[in-house]
Parts: C-alpha cells; sequence; structure tokens
C-alpha cells in the first residue's frame, strides 16, 4: 500500500500495522470521489470499512490471506485510482 500511495496523489497517508491498514485520502475533488472508490471495491468483492467525514479507508483482512488475494487487492486499486 505505502508503494500504491507513492504512485497516487489521492493518497494522503497510509497508516496501520500489518495488513490492518487504512488508507486516508485527499479530499474528494474533480475526477475523484471516494464513495465512489469505495463502491468499486465492494463490486470486485472487498470489504472495506468507510468513514467519508475522516475520507478514510479501513482494510481487515482474515487471519489467513494467501499472497494473490493480497495482490488482487492492490491491483484493483490501482485500477480504481
Amino acid at each position: 500500500l505505502r508503494d500504491l500511495a507513492l504512485r497516487k496523489s489521492a493518497i494522503l497517508q497510509v497508516r496501520g500495522r500489518g495488513l490492518m491498514a487504512t488508507l486516508e485520502f485527499q479530499p474528494d475533488g474533480p475526477g475523484f470521489a471516494l464513495a465512489e472508490v469505495h463502491r468499486r471495491l465492494l463490486e470486485k468483492g472487498f470489504l472495506a470499512g468507510f468513514k467519508p467525514a475522516a475520507r478514510i479507508l479501513r482494510f481487515y483482512p482474515p487471519l489467513v490471506l494467501p499472497e494473490a488475494e493480497a495482490d488482487r487487492l492492490l491491483t484493483a486499486l490501482e485500477e480504481i485510482l
């Protein structure tokens, strides 16, 4: 996620420990709406906590997470953003 944040200006900060991660985003603006990012993640089968007022998405993966599934999330975020 930290590498993704370096490439995507919409992401302000990556917080958390291990796989429990939070992405803080820039305020919504032209061509970017965090609610749309959240909706598209859900459509792709990913559950993420969403706090619109704080502009964050939270990820709480299962205790056992195959590397392929983590890669699928990163690919989905890259496509959406």
